[in-house]
């Protein structure tokens, strides 16, 4: 929507003209590009909020316990702060809530990353690792986790504040966090080869490896591929013109940016726990 400027396409928020978001007629879904896309965004949030409240009641009829029930909890409340801070934006016109909304949507992808890790079946039932110092990767992982949150809070100054300062310092955070990423890759693509490793464990960390490592390389060549087209395809997060190239690029680089962040707290979660498995 930051990209289209379409945040305030749709007037309301459920019922927008008066009609229930889910009834609302099509022919004036297609009106605008920026109207279809602000309204889908909606319904498909509304759809993600209705799959956190199932996954609550599945793990009551299957007496999953506490833990389980908390976990299933805290993703609906990140949903549903997301939602509320969505909400408000449209119903008030808040630019500051834009910036908010945004930021906060790569946390929440997060957070329901690592709640569809903590309900897997590989969880409950990992082997343990074999591996030395474990405790470097999850300190790693901390630490690209928060360059990514400080990323994302940049990239969003920029887009909804128009602050050079915020492209600038995102860019420079970009080829550190490129580098401890990559890094992090490594060392539980090592981990994984390390003799004796169980298979099932080599197996998680080598897919956490690489997908890790792809995701970083991409976002840093959509990055550049965002930054060009939206100064030299458009004019600007200021200008009215809005290229084929930003709309693309830019929605690339946030989609791939969420995926890093599941990436890394994917990470982070099973470094943690093969380790305790392993200690256990």
């Amino acid at each position: 929507m930051t990209t289209l400027r379409a945040g305030m396409a749709e007037s309301g928020w459920m019922k927008p003209d008066g009609i229930y978001l889910w009834l609302y007629p099509w022919e004036k879904r297609v009106q605008s590009a920026g109207f279809f896309v602000e309204h889908h965004h909606r319904e498909f949030a509304t759809l993600v909020g209705f799959l956190c409240i199932g996954t609550i009641l599945a793990v009551v009829v299957t007496k999953r316990g506490k833990s389980a029930l908390l976990t299933a909890f805290i993703g609906l409340a990140a949903v549903g702060g997301q939602g509320s801070i969505g909400a408000f934006r449209v119903l008030k016109n808040n630019p500051e809530l834009a910036f908010i909304h945004g930021a906060f949507g790569q946390v929440v992808i997060g957070v329901l990353v690592g709640v569809a890790v903590l309900f897997s079946s590989r969880w409950a039932c990992a082997p343990a690792a074999n591996w030395t110092k474990p405790a470097r990767i999850r300190t790693l992982s901390i630490v690209v986790l928060m360059a990514l949150l400080a990323q994302i809070f940049l990239g969003a100054w920029y887009r909804h504040g128009h602050g050079h300062t915020a492209i600038a310092l995102h860019g420079f955070l970009a080829i550190a966090l490129v580098y401890a990423g990559i890094s992090l890759a490594k060392r539980m693509k090592r981990a994984a080869k390390q003799e004796g490793q169980d298979p099932e464990v080599r197996q998680i960390l080598r897919r956490s490896a690489f997908w890790m490592a792809l995701f970083f390389h991409l976002q840093w060549v959509l990055g550049a591929l965002a930054l060009y087209a939206l100064f030299a395809l458009s004019d600007g997060m200021h200008g009215e013109e809005i290229s084929r190239g930003e709309i693309i690029f830019a929605t690339l680089h946030v989609t791939v940016g969420a995926m890093l962040i599941g990436s890394v707290v994917n990470a982070f979660l099973w470094s943690h726990r093969l380790d305790t498995q392993a200690t256990s």
